[in-house]
């Protein structure tokens, strides 16, 4: 078996049209290509997508998603320019961007505390 590629990652929400607001406003992913009561998808370029799934109550009972294991980051062409974007947009952002191995990165909070990260690859 061969795995050939990421189909889709998704956070459970607990409330679909705040979080519908936030991803496609303040992060700007516009019109989704899928569009349900309990699934929104975006198509993000470069054969990944991204959505947003519909939780039960029972489902985030405990969780705390600020110090959950599973990350992702999505790729951005200007990390300081997204800094700022969203900062002025009133998203919770939790560092500036700060160095990585080849990369500029931060992190910041969906509304249910989902911990994302955005990323700029440095061209050498």
């Amino acid at each position: 078996m061969k795995i050939n590629g990421i189909n889709v990652v998704f956070v459970y929400v607990s409330d679909m049209d705040a979080s519908r607001r936030f991803y496609e406003e303040k992060l700007g992913l516009g019109k989704p290509e899928l569009d349900t009561p309990k699934w929104i998808e975006w198509k993000l370029g470069k054969g990944a997508n991204f959505a947003i799934h519909r939780a039960s109550h029972e489902m985030l009972e405990g969780l705390v998603p600020a110090r959950s294991s599973v990350r992702f980051s999505l790729m951005v062409e200007d990390i300081r320019e997204a800094y700022t974007t969203l900062f002025e947009k009133g998203v919770r952002v939790l560092s500036e961007p700060m160095d990585g191995a080849g990369f500029l990165y931060f992190e910041f909070q969906d509304p249910d505390m989902n911990v994302i990260r955005l990323i700029q690859f440095i061209k050498k």
